[in-house]
């Protein structure tokens, strides 16, 4: 479907921003969770509600545990959202880079040096 001639698409509307807690796992849309944990708008236990909704829509296991100390440590700024953001799963089982880790050309993860 087209739009018409001078009209935002609805993806770009909001500024080309992820929306958080949609399931996508990017590392946009984490990083988007993690800042909405961090500022306040989104608590600890809002966090992990959230979290586990999303990944029962995926058919994934949780644990409220392991989320919630990840959303204490997102509220306390111990985990940043570029962190959070690194640890992102792509819907194919790979992971995005970012953080410390990245991909060589066999496509598993390897451990990076900060700079070279």
């Amino acid at each position: 479907m087209k739009g018409k001639k001078g009209m935002i698409p609805a993806a770009y509307a909001d500024g080309g921003k992820v929306k958080p807690f949609t399931g996508k796992d990017t590392r946009a849309e984490e990083e988007a969770e993690a800042r909405q944990v961090r500022s306040g708008k989104v608590s600890a236990k809002q966090y992990v509600r959230k979290e586990m909704a999303e990944e029962k829509m995926e058919g994934e296991k949780s644990n409220p545990k392991e989320l919630m100390s990840k959303g204490k440590a997102l509220a306390s700024g111990k985990l940043s959202a570029k962190e959070y953001g690194g640890m992102a799963k792509m819907a194919d089982g790979g992971y995005v880079g970012g953080g410390m880790t990245g991909c060589n050309p066999m496509g598993t993860a390897v451990r990076m040096s900060a700079k070279k």
